[in-house]
């Protein structure tokens, strides 16, 4: 059929400079479960994992993620991306809506944890 799939070099490099370095890529995780927003940009929280990141930083069901580390999120998986890219053990600043109130919320980016089979959550 002749699909094909290209990803960026910006994205490519540093996983394999990652790779050849450690043997492994470690992954950011917050353990919150997010979806798009329709009528502006962000990304809704619909569930936060129990004693998870997100959890101890104060994240919370219905909040609404606006802004990562002072970049826009304009939708779910573009911040799933963002926090899967970030360093484990660094500092995430979420901009949020809140009850339609703004706050700023400083949460640490965990280690995504492995499933039983050996794989990401």
């Amino acid at each position: 059929m002749g699909l094909g799939f290209s990803i960026p070099s910006e994205i490519v490099i540093p996983i394999v400079e990652t790779l050849r370095q450690t043997g492994h890529i470690d992954r950011g995780w917050l353990g919150a479960t997010l979806d798009d927003i329709t009528l502006h940009n962000g990304a809704k929280v619909t569930e936060v994992d129990r004693d998870s990141p997100a959890a101890r930083g104060g994240l919370r069901k219905g909040d609404i993620i606006t802004m990562l580390n002072g970049e826009h999120v304009y939708t779910a998986r573009a911040m799933i991306r963002s926090i899967a890219a970030a360093k484990p053990g660094s500092e995430a600043t979420l901009a949020i809506l809140r009850n339609t109130h703004p706050q700023t919320l400083s949460i640490h980016v965990g280690l995504r944890p492995l499933s039983e089979d050996g794989g990401f959550h």
